[in-house]
């Protein structure tokens, strides 16, 4: 849903075409995202979780902003003029979460790609997002198991609810079943590691940046910070 033609027509998915996906992740410019959306508090990222944390792939890259090639790979998809794509994102829910879909549209814009945002509240959206009404829908996860496996296992194997995007792919699933099957650390973290080199080969999903979670206490007083960015008073620690 939500994608047609320039001139409003129905038009077979685009985005099952992984030139095209490569286009979109190639037209976002994830520097700007984290120095202008997030104020400087973001890492601009290319997959699921963070440096630091397991799971996390040193062998990819966060791809270069290059609208051009981006505008090649479209046309050689036989988009030589984009297309129209909504997206839609929460307004109440993340970190700028209304300010980045704008700032996404105005990216793709630059590559012929003409974007509508629709925002709502996430007391409607999640419901609307497992229902597949969306064709591109903005999410974010904490990590708050330290690991990749937390959001690699529900969000993108088949048949979980939180598989917004309905995608299928034979050898990911098999390699994070597996991963979470074996109790042999270096079969885990190779499962991982595959599992991430899938999504960044195959762009199901665009990461975009790890934001830093900030918090501020008066002098004398220290939080300690845990991966699922909650704010409990047990937290706090006297120096």
């Amino acid at each position: 849903p939500n994608v047609t033609a320039k001139n409003g027509d129905t038009i077979p998915n685009p985005l099952r075409d992984l030139r095209v996906r490569k286009a979109l992740t190639l037209a976002v410019d994830r520097n700007a995202i984290a120095d202008n959306v997030m104020e400087g508090l973001a890492v601009p990222t290319n997959q699921i979780v963070a440096e630091g944390f397991g799971g996390y792939h040193e062998g990819i890259a966060v791809p270069d902003f290059d609208p051009a090639k981006a505008k090649k790979l479209l046309a050689e998809a036989g988009y030589p003029n984009g297309f129209n794509l909504t997206i839609h994102a929460t307004n109440d829910r993340y970190v700028n979460d209304a300010k980045l879909a704008q700032a996404i549209a105005q990216m793709y814009a630059q590559v012929g790609v003409d974007v509508k945002v629709e925002t709502m509240p996430v007391a409607v959206y999640y419901g609307k997002a497992r229902g597949h009404e969306f064709a591109m829908c903005q999410i974010g996860w904490a990590t708050a198991t330290g690991e990749s496996s937390a959001i690699l296992s529900p969000a993108l194997r088949k048949g979980k609810r939180n598989n917004y995007g309905r995608w299928e792919n034979a050898e990911f699933n098999t390699v994070i079943k597996a991963a979470l099957s074996t109790v042999n650390l270096e079969e885990y973290r190779a499962g991982l590691a595959r599992a991430t080199e899938i999504v960044a080969e195959e762009i199901p999903i665009i990461p975009t940046h790890n934001q830093v979670a900030v918090w501020a206490a008066r002098k004398g007083l220290t939080y300690g910070a845990t991966a699922n960015e909650a704010t409990l008073a047990e937290a706090v620690s006297a120096e």
